[in-house]
């Protein structure tokens, strides 16, 4: 075959998987995908291995849209992915005449402990090759393999793309790579109708599940009063949970995670336990473009405690920017509803009956908060914060300041810069909104209100100050991005839902 006709390729793909009953749709027990989903469509690409005319065909239409797409000589190897990629790539890197390796998920533990199979050029532009892909995560792990390695990683080719989960595309893009496939479940199912393949009642409902695919798979899985300290039952529904978030104190989180057997099972940690731990995603995504797709494809997510979001998402651009040395002298203090020190916290202050709580309580005046650890990590200090936090007796809301000298700054740099490296660096994030410097209309006759962003997952950053001496307000709610608004920020990520989904910029 020469040439590319898109639609008579997705066309003829559709039949050809169709025909060989590699289609597959379940409404009533639906498949669970590698990514952890629950689906009631699937595709059994494997199955084209061992028919030979059908792969004939598909090799051929792979051939002429990826010479197509991609170009004639802009490719030096292809690579296939573990296992059902490989031998897909081997079939297309003899059609192209190129050489071929294959990726492992991992390295494989003795020998050589390779991860690449092959013989590897230093600098080749490599194609991955996989069977299928339904969100594209797994494919960000075979294409930073490639790249540890030495080769150039721009484009991705698939037989079948699922094309129903948001930004199955977009988490590539992020990284640099396109990708390519011959089919999506959208021509399977407009080829199914014309060809009368399935009855109109299962037509119907998978067209649902592809126009809504978050809507028809999540199930929360309860867990009975009386059973919350049963071990053997706490086990069970982690397991088999493709998702579980842990809302515990430190020593219990560690408890539960050790709970873990199934290696498709995320976990998502709000306690302290885990923000500093290389082998879990913080779950910031506003740091950077990096960090936002490790946390779409982490099995382990720690959620930023509420002091520590706000005072990183305030200095880490700085520091990133280098306009901030790392060892800048820093002082800070943070100003929280009572809410944060949990139900104990909750009912002294409710109950009316101290007079002590209607001011403001310093604490943790050793020093030696726990968010300490965390806030230098991230924003990439070199030496903590001078931190205090203060509990005030409103329910909720956070305002974390933070003080210094331009001098320690870079060159000819002053509250006006710091503010315009801040909106730069957030410009394109939903959830931030950084102020004009020196805002005054943005205060109540002078007065900071700490509250503005309750109910919401936004983050409002100011920058006051003058040539000699700057501040930075970051202000958001302690129940909403300081906590349970990033978790789910963090779990529309990982899951590819869209990032705001069930959560709101506006006050």
């Amino acid at each position: 075959m020469t040439g590319s006709n898109h639609p008579f390729i997705a066309d003829t793909t559709a039949k050809i998987l169709l025909e060989l009953q590699a289609v597959h749709f379940n409404t009533v027990n639906p498949f669970m995908l590698t990514s952890g989903r629950a689906s009631p469509v699937y595709i059994d690409c494997r199955k084209l291995i061992s028919f030979p005319r059908a792969r004939r065909t598909l090799m051929s239409m792979a051939e002429s849209t990826i010479l197509d797409e991609i170009g004639f000589e802009q490719i030096d190897a292809v690579a296939g992915g573990e296992t059902a990629g490989i031998p897909f790539a081997a079939w297309i890197a003899d059609r192209l005449m190129l050489p071929m390796q294959y990726v492992r998920k991992k390295p494989k533990g003795f020998g050589r402990n390779a991860q690449i199979e092959g013989h590897l050029t230093e600098g080749a532009r490599v194609l991955l090759v996989e069977d299928l892909t339904t969100d594209s995560r797994s494919k960000i792990n075979f294409c930073e393999a490639l790249r540890t390695a030495g080769a150039q990683v721009n484009h991705v080719f698939v037989l079948f793309h699922y094309d129903i989960f948001a930004e199955s595309r977009s988490v590539l893009k992020e990284i640099g790579v396109e990708l390519h496939a011959l089919a999506t479940w959208w021509d399977v199912l407009r080829v199914a109708k014309s060809l009368n393949y399935f009855d109109p009642a299962t037509l119907d409902e998978v067209e649902k599940f592809l126009h809504a695919p978050a809507a028809c798979e999540i199930e929360i899985l309860r867990i009975d009063e009386d059973k919350r300290k049963d071990v053997a039952q706490r086990r069970a529904l982690i397991n088999t949970s493709d998702l579980t978030f842990l809302c515990l104190p430190d020593t219990a989180a560690r408890e539960s995670v050790t709970l873990v057997d199934n290696p498709d099972t995320c976990i998502i940690d709000a306690s302290t336990a885990f923000r500093g731990h290389h082998d879990w995603a913080y779950g910031l995504p506003e740091l950077s473009p990096a960090q936002r797709t490790r946390i779409r494809t982490a099995q382990r997510i720690a959620v930023p405690g509420c002091h520590a979001s706000a005072f990183i998402l305030s200095v880490h651009p700085l520091i990133a920017k280098g306009v901030m040395p790392p060892d800048c002298p820093l002082s800070s203090h943070s100003i929280t509803g009572y809410s944060g020190g949990g139900k104990q916290m909750i009912a002294a202050y409710e109950q009316g009956e101290n007079p002590l709580l209607t001011s403001p309580r310093h604490y943790a005046l050793g020093l030696e908060h726990k968010h300490l650890p965390e806030m230098t990590m991230h924003a990439e200090l070199a030496a903590a914060p001078i931190f205090t936090p203060i509990v005030a007796a409103f329910y909720q809301g956070l305002a974390v300041t933070t003080c210094f000298y331009s001098r320690y700054l870079a060159p000819g740099v002053g509250p006006q810069q710091v503010q315009a490296v801040l909106a730069e660096y957030y410009e394109n994030e939903p959830f931030i909104r950084v102020a004009p410097f020196d805002a005054v209309e943005n205060l109540d006759q002078g007065f900071f209100n700490i509250q503005e962003c309750n109910h919401t997952n936004r983050v409002d950053i100011f920058v006051f100050g003058n040539k000699d001496r700057i501040v930075t307000i970051a202000r958001l709610d302690n129940l909403g991005k300081g906590a349970s608004g990033a978790a789910i920020q963090c779990m529309n990520l990982r899951m590819g839902a869209s990032e705001m989904a069930g959560l709101t910029a506006i006050a």
